[in-house]
């Protein structure tokens, strides 16, 4: 076992390995016996697996407050080519039990991908068009069955807008028609499936936000149908969700995440969206790639 070790801190990176067996050794007689029970009930690859997720989870919330609410940021962020690449491959954002099923396609895609999670056929041939009688884009299709009915299901279609987009009835109309072109289509008619249409944004006008908060409707909740409701969320209450679900892992792991823990993380997890912001300097510099560089001539981050 020793020359293993020693074998292991010459051939890999000495300091990580000195740093993990200097924790195990610093360990209570306690804190070892706990140690040594979880293992034999579940592999320690699978104890690191659940602890990374966790402290990944709350470095994307960090770097979404970032891109979203810091003012350098906020103003040259956008939905299409960073938020959405971001969000595309994060769907937990949204809610745990939900799945991606079509990314900036067409209402025939989703329709197509509506028919395919019920088990129908094909659709019948011609375009889904909203009431203007133009097609539309959708940013998400989301997706999940339903926990207490077999065979229903229930479908969240998010239209997100960058953070200097203060939503209006503009924005809100976009949203309005994809839900009354599903409303008004016959191939989407199914007893078994209800939809909720996201308007995503930063801020609202004072006239959408009285929509958003009425007596009879839950807050956010502009149409409410049998089948269909409408929602406009912000950021700040999509991040506070997410936030109060990670709350136990965050308190127990002791983990605060930093500005540089959520860079860091985009750079790894998502660097095709966030390469343009590093580079012009929105996203800052990496403390690391700070102090290699402090001796050499400025060069952009990345």
């Amino acid at each position: 076992m020793t020359l293993a070790f020693m074998r292991s801190v010459l051939t890999h990176e000495p300091g990580d390995i000195l740093r993990i067996v200097e924790d195990v050794f610093a360990l209570t007689k306690q804190e070892q016996e706990e140690l040594a029970r979880l293992l034999g009930r579940t592999p320690l690859t699978s104890l690191i697996k659940a602890s990374t997720q966790a402290t990944a989870r709350l470095d994307l919330l960090a770097a979404l407050e970032y891109l979203v609410f810091e003012p350098e940021a906020r103003g040259r962020v956008k939905e299409r080519t960073e938020l959405h690449r971001i969000l595309e491959g994060e769907c937990w954002v949204f809610g745990e039990e939900y799945s991606l099923h079509a990314s900036d396609r067409s209402l025939n895609e989703v329709l197509r991908q509506h028919c395919a999670l019920l088990g129908r056929a094909e659709p019948a041939p011609g375009p889904v068009l909203r009431e203007d009688g133009r097609r539309g884009i959708v940013d998400l299709m989301l997706s999940r069955a339903s926990r207490h009915r077999q065979g229903e299901r229930h479908h969240l279609v998010v239209e997100l807008k960058r953070p200097s987009v203060v939503l209006g009835m503009e924005e809100l109309g976009q949203v309005t028609g994809y839900a009354q072109a599903v409303r008004q289509d016959d191939r989407f008619r199914d007893t078994r499936v209800t939809w909720d249409f996201w308007l995503v944004g930063n801020a609202m006008d004072d006239s959408l936000r009285q929509m958003a908060d009425q007596r009879d409707r839950q807050p956010g909740c502009v149409v409410d149908q049998p089948t269909y409701r409408i929602w406009v969320r912000t950021w700040g209450e999509i991040i506070a969700d997410c936030e109060e679900r990670l709350r136990f892992y965050r308190d127990q792991l002791e983990y605060q995440s930093t500005t540089e823990h959520a860079v860091d993380y985009l750079m790894r997890q998502h660097p095709e969206a966030v390469n343009e912001l590093a580079a012009d300097g929105t996203l800052p510099a990496p403390r690391a790639a700070a102090d290699e560089t402090a001796t050499q001539e400025p060069t952009p981050f990345g």
